[in-house]
C-alpha cells in the first residue's frame, strides 16, 4: 500500500531479485504474494511453472522466457473473454529501479494482450505504469524509475540474431525522432509497492521472468502524499502511447 512520509522507516532499502524457480507453482511463495485486484478477480490465473508446447511461448532456449527452460510466473485462463490480474510486493520503495523481463503467447485469433510494471499505491487506478500492449508472440524487457520525482520508462524488444540475444529499444515517441525513454515529472508519490499485472484474451498467455528491484538513495523529505486520480491516469495515458510491438 501507499505509504506517508511519517513511515519512511518501513522502506526498503534492499535490492530484490525474482526469478519464480522455488518449488511449488503458487504465486504467493514468490516476492509479488499480494493480490493487487479488486476483490482478487483473476489473481487464481497466475501460477509459476516450466513452460511447454501448450503455453504459445517462444520455442527458442536462448531467449530468457522460452519452452522447456526454468520458471517463470504465468498468468492463462479457459475463458471467452478478457481477464486482467495484478499482484504486487510486501515491500515498500521510494526511488527505485523496475527491470522485468515479459513474453506473450498467442494461440489462433485474439486481441491484444498487456504486460505492464508498476509503482504506487494499493489501488490499480493510482500508480505510475509501464505497459507493453501488442498482438504477436513475444519477449521483451520493460523498465520504470522513479527518481527525484522522475518517472523513466523504456520497452525493448528481446530477440535472437545469428544466435545471440539482442534487445532493440523500442521508440516510444510519436515525433519523426526515436526516442527510447519517456521521462515525465511528479510529486503524487513518495513511496509505494511495486506490482505486475497482465491482460489476456482467450487464447492468450502472459509470462513474467528475471524481475530487480533495486532501490536508490534519496533526501528524503517530510512531505504529504497526495493521490490525483485524474494526474495518474495522464501519466498513465503518456507512458502507454506507441507502446507496440
Amino acid at each position: 500500500m501507499l505509504i506517508s512520509s511519517s513511515s519512511f522507516a518501513n522502506l526498503t532499502v534492499e535490492t530484490l531479485t525474482e526469478n519464480f524457480d522455488l518449488n511449488g507453482d503458487k504465486y504467493e511463495d514468490s516476492i509479488f504474494s499480494v493480490s493487487h485486484t479488486p476483490f482478487g478477480i483473476g489473481v487464481e490465473n497466475f501460477s509459476r511453472s516450466v513452460l511447454s508446447s501448450v503455453d504459445n511461448a517462444p520455442t527458442n532456449s536462448l531467449l530468457p522466457i522460452s519452452i522447456n527452460t526454468d520458471k517463470v510466473l504465468k498468468f492463462g485462463h479457459s475463458q471467452s473473454y478478457g481477464i486482467s490480474g495484478s499482484l504486487m510486493t510486501n515491500a515498500v520503495y521510494s526511488d527505485v529501479v523496475v527491470d522485468a523481463v515479459v513474453g506473450l503467447g498467442f494461440s489462433g485469433t485474439t486481441g491484444s494482450t498487456i504486460a505492464e510494471i508498476a509503482l504506487g499505491s494499493s489501488s490499480i487506478f493510482n500508480e505510475y505504469v509501464v505497459m507493453l500492449i501488442t498482438e504477436n508472440q513475444t519477449d521483451a524487457k520493460l523498465l520504470i524509475t522513479t527518481r527525484n520525482n522522475n518517472i523513466i520508462a523504456s520497452i525493448s524488444k528481446i530477440e535472437i540474431v545469428s544466435n545471440h540475444l539482442v534487445e532493440t529499444p523500442i521508440d516510444l515517441s510519436s515525433s519523426p525522432s526515436f526516442q527510447d525513454t519517456i521521462t515525465l515529472s511528479s510529486t503524487e508519490y513518495s513511496s509505494g509497492a511495486v506490482s505486475i499485472s497482465a491482460y489476456g484474451g482467450p487464447n492468450a498467455n502472459i509470462y513474467f521472468d528475471d524481475i530487480v528491484i533495486i532501490p536508490e538513495s534519496r533526501n528524503l523529505s517530510l512531505i504529504t502524499t497526495i493521490l490525483v486520480i485524474t494526474c495518474i491516469f495522464l501519466i498513465k495515458n503518456k507512458l502507454n502511447r506507441t507502446n507496440v510491438i
